[in-house]
């Protein structure tokens, strides 16, 4: 072996105690680096040992490969990394533009919902926790009973005291009814026994001759949703009284009233104004009262559900009245109007037949005027609101 090989082996075993050296510098760039050193070397007119000169180079030759080859592994694995990362992120983007577009139509439907003007027309349980209501039934100019819910500031010692200062400061005829006035100045009650006497005397007789077909309804309108179970009618001595054609008024049991379903009504006239209207039925279920809701019972209301929307009704596991639409029903396209009389009527009737809350499905929005049709929708307290 001659003095030069034995030189190499010595520096090989020499560069393989070195520490294990990661470089970024690309293989050009490493080259450059070692040939500009050399240039400006020799403009000093500086001369390499010999010795360092091989060590150099064979530095040279022996690192670059496996410097090469790390840094494209390294390379290699960035470049992965880079793109599963771009790929987790794009996936994360579409994922949150996803979600702030549901967030974004959630509020819209929210903002929307409260923006439009509300033409709910029944009263709810939100409105009795702020405001004092009372319900009366009156008489239209075609001798129909409605039942009618106005707010009053009129609190007195007692319901009924409320009632009869309430109604007297209301224009009755300019609504397009008949002043119920003399009925409720008629009545006293027994708070004790839960009993409403309406007293008949020669005073205002000819009030309840006039309305003798009525009176039960009227009656029934404006105390049903009181704490009273029965109403006897007397005479001036406090005993059963006579009647037109009732001969002796029988009392009214309220506590079994008759099922009724809700039906249009429309008052005459151009200023006229739409009412929800009961009506009693000869229907045992609710499913069968809201089907019979699609045709009306006389010349005087009209049905609150269009022809061409079909649904089922019944019961669901919960204990809740269930209406399933056959077609989605858009609630905020054609007569929004008449979408929430339908809806509102079909609450009625629900609580009609002794259900708290309605389920509806196979509808859209879930928000809309008030009601979140997400949840079971709860019944109204009283139908047609007016504001005096």
């Amino acid at each position: 072996m001659n003095n030069k090989d034995e030189i190499d082996k010595k520096i090989i075993k020499l560069l393989e105690k070195f520490p294990h050296i990661e470089d970024e510098r690309s293989k050009d760039d490493v080259y450059q680096r070692v040939k500009n050193g050399m240039q400006r070397k020799k403009k000093k007119a500086m001369v390499l040992p010999a010795l360092a000169m091989v060590a150099v180079v064979s530095l040279f030759a022996f690192t670059t490969p496996m410097l090469i080859q790390q840094y494209k592994g390294k390379f290699n694995t960035e470049q992965a990394k880079q793109e599963d990362f771009s790929i987790v992120s794009e996936e994360k983007a579409d994922r949150s533009i996803q979600t702030k577009r549901n967030m974004d139509r959630s509020e819209s439907e929210i903002i929307q919902s409260s923006e439009e003007p509300n033409m709910v027309t029944s009263v709810y349980n939100e409105e009795i926790q702020t405001n004092a209501i009372v319900t009366l039934g009156v008489v239209t100019a075609d001798a129909i009973v409605i039942p009618i819910s106005i707010r009053t500031e009129e609190i007195q010692r007692d319901w009924l005291s409320t009632f009869k200062a309430s109604a007297q400061l209301i224009d009755w005829e300019a609504l397009g009814f008949k002043d119920l006035s003399p009925l409720l100045s008629a009545m006293s009650y027994d708070q004790d026994r839960r009993i409403l006497h309406v007293k008949i005397t020669s005073n205002n007789e000819e009030f309840f001759l006039k309305y003798e077909k009525q009176i039960m309804e009227m009656i029934e309108y404006t105390v049903g949703l009181q704490d009273v179970e029965k109403v006897a009618f007397i005479n001036g001595e406090n005993e059963p009284v006579e009647l037109g054609a009732f001969g002796i008024i029988p009392n009214l049991d309220l506590r079994n009233k008759a099922k009724k379903a809700y039906y249009l009504y429309k008052q005459a006239g151009m200023n006229a104004s739409s009412y929800l209207v009961p009506f009693k039925l000869e229907s045992a279920h609710f499913s069968d009262a809201v089907a019979n809701m699609k045709k009306p019972p006389n010349d005087f209301y009209q049905t609150l559900i269009p022809k061409e929307v079909t649904f089922s009704a019944g019961e669901n596991v919960n204990g809740d009245a269930l209406i399933a639409f056959n077609e989605r029903l858009l609630l905020d396209e054609g007569d929004v109007a008449a979408k929430i009389r339908m809806i509102e009527g079909m609450l009625l009737t629900a609580k009609e037949y002794g259900y708290k809350t309605v389920q509806f499905e196979n509808i859209e929005p879930l928000v809309w005027q008030g009601f979140d049709f997400n949840r079971p929708i709860d019944v109204p307290y009283s139908a047609n609101l007016t504001i005096r």
